[in-house]
């Protein structure tokens, strides 16, 4: 005795998503509703120590890792707090405006209203004379 029994038939409406839903995904991913370009600008502060460095603006410099960086003080709350840029990223501005730091980016929203947010570069805003040419340290004191 043989019985037959009929492939189980897959309802078009299943076949239709399991074919549209990733073409959808990849449209929301490529084709964004919104692409707007951004400034923003903070305030930073000079940083001071003991030693006997003379200027109006110090701009602190060292490394994360094995990557430079540029270190500063911005306002925070009631109190300063320090914050840093790579240098890859950064461009240093001698300029007669209040040191600052502008942050030039662009944020591309998608459908649902999901954004990103891509920092372009900054540019770091400070008092003329800051960057010296010939810096020599002396260990006395």
């Amino acid at each position: 005795m043989v019985i037959w029994m009929a492939e189980p038939e897959v309802p078009e409406v299943w076949l239709g998503i399991v074919v549209l839903l990733p073409v959808l995904v990849i449209a929301w991913i490529i084709f964004p509703i919104s692409n707007v370009d951004g400034v923003s600008s903070t305030e930073i502060y000079s940083i001071s120590d003991s030693s006997f460095i003379h200027g109006s603006f110090v701009l602190g410099t060292g490394y994360i890792g094995d990557r430079p960086v540029y270190i500063f003080y911005k306002s925070s709350g009631s109190g300063y707090s320090m914050d840093w840029v790579g240098v890859k990223y950064a461009v240093i501005i001698e300029d007669e405006q209040t040191p600052c730091i502008v942050t030039r980016y662009h944020t591309v929203t998608h459908l649902g209203g999901f954004a990103v947010r891509f920092v372009d570069g900054y540019e770091l805003h400070v008092p003329v004379g800051t960057i010296k040419e010939r810096f020599v340290l002396d260990s006395e004191l």
